[in-house]
């Protein structure tokens, strides 16, 4: 297999959805996303281990080892350190000032440079652009 391939992650309050991106001569192929509930209400520990074990089935799913994960994360948040300073939103408080990105990194066993974060409204900005751009 040699393509690099990512999985494209996107954080909500209650759930998580994973698609993944096999780059082919830099077009991007997203056939499938999957849904994954979760609770984010609990310590900053159980949130990673939810979003990890997530991440992990929705690998085996597309059968595949993601090399890059790319994060939609809502705010506030240092997108570029990985640290998160969501503090009013109840259901991600525990994650206030935990460095999110070595968190999840290190339960994936995965380096942390391959794992980026973007705000999430940007994301879904961007993804209705191209939608409208690819179907008019």
């Amino acid at each position: 297999m040699n393509k690099r391939t990512s999985l494209a992650v996107f954080i909500a309050e209650s759930e998580i959805r994973i698609a993944d991106f096999n780059h082919r001569e830099e077009q991007e192929d997203c056939p499938d996303i999957f849904i994954y509930q979760v609770n984010n209400w609990l310590s900053a520990e159980e949130i990673i281990a939810q979003w990890a074990s997530a991440i992990k089935d929705a690998s085996q799913k597309f059968r595949i080892n993601p090399l890059y994960l790319v994060v939609a994360m809502p705010g506030p948040f240092d997108y570029e350190t990985g640290i998160s300073y969501i503090s009013d939103n109840k259901r991600l408080k525990a994650l206030y000032r935990q460095n999110v990105k070595q968190l999840l990194a290190r339960e994936l066993i995965m380096e942390e440079k391959d794992v980026s974060f973007f705000n999430d409204a940007v994301c879904s900005l961007e993804a209705e652009l191209s939608d409208h751009q690819l179907y008019g």
